[in-house]
């Protein structure tokens, strides 16, 4: 039998397929064929055999669009601060960027 993992567009890419061969009566030999550039796995099964297999993907683009910040520093009264230095806090990897 052979399972192939669907196109998963252009943000997805196929890094690794794991499989475990579980004998329930069987030999338990893990006599599976990978292939990644496929995307697809050979299973092999023997008689009381469970095969379990993951396919791993990881993200390898942008998942939001770009974004720009821009504007101009000022006091409460509206007048512009000179040599401000602005921070932006990336709350997912917790990276800080000054301008």
């Amino acid at each position: 039998m052979i399972v192939t993992e669907s196109f998963t567009g252009t943000i997805f890419s196929l890094s690794d397929i794991l499989c475990t061969s579980d004998p329930y009566g069987g030999s338990g030999t893990n006599n599976n064929t990978i292939s990644i550039a496929n995307r697809n796995v050979a299973i092999t099964l023997e008689e009381g055999d469970i095969v379990t297999c993951t396919f791993v993907n990881l993200v390898v683009g942008p998942t939001a669009s770009p974004i720009w910040i821009s504007g101009r520093v000022a006091t409460a009264a509206g007048r512009p601060l000179i040599r401000a230095m602005v921070s932006v806090l990336n709350e997912t990897t917790g990276e800080t960027r000054y301008t």
